[in-house]
C-alpha cells in the first residue's frame, strides 16, 4: 500500500519535529509553551503546522489510492507533499519575513491538497451517479 510508505515518512517528520521542540525546551529550561522565546515558537508553530495539514493529506492518499487511483498519482502527491514540508521547515525556522523555501513549502502542501481533493470528489461523484 502506497500511503503506508508516506505515512511512514510523515510519521519520522513529525518525531523529527518534535524532538526538535523537547531539545530546545530542555535547553532553555522551558517546560510548558515557549514562555516567550522565538526559536522555541517557531518550532512548535512548524511541528503544530505540520500536524495541521498531515492527517487530511494522508487521509487522501489512502483514499485516492484506495479506489483504483493512478499509483503515479499517489506517488506523485505523497513526494509532493513531504517535500513541500521539508520547504516548510527549512524556511520557517529562518529568522524575519518568509522565506522563499516556506512560501513554496505552502505553495507545493496546498497545491497536495486541491489536487487530492479533486481527485478524491471527482471519483465520489463518478461513482454516484
Amino acid at each position: 500500500m502506497i500511503t503506508s510508505l508516506y505515512t511512514g515518512f510523515a510519521a519520522f517528520l513529525l518525531c523529527f519535529l518534535s524532538l526538535r521542540v523537547v531539545s530546545l525546551r530542555r535547553r532553555k529550561r522551558v517546560s510548558v509553551g515557549h514562555q516567550g522565546d522565538a526559536e522555541i515558537e517557531r518550532a512548535m508553530r512548524t511541528q503544530a503546522n505540520f500536524t495541521e495539514y498531515t492527517p487530511m493529506v494522508l487521509i487522501l492518499l489512502f483514499l485516492i489510492e484506495s479506489t483504483e487511483g493512478d499509483p503515479r498519482i499517489v506517488h506523485g502527491l505523497g513526494s509532493l507533499f513531504i517535500f513541500a514540508r521539508l520547504l516548510h521547515f527549512v524556511g520557517f525556522n529562518r529568522p524575519g519575513k518568509p522565506s522563499l523555501a516556506r512560501v513554496l513549502g505552502m505553495v507545493g502542501t496546498f497545491a497536495t491538497l486541491i489536487i487530492g481533493g479533486i481527485l478524491a470528489v471527482s471519483k465520489a461523484v463518478s461513482n454516484s451517479f
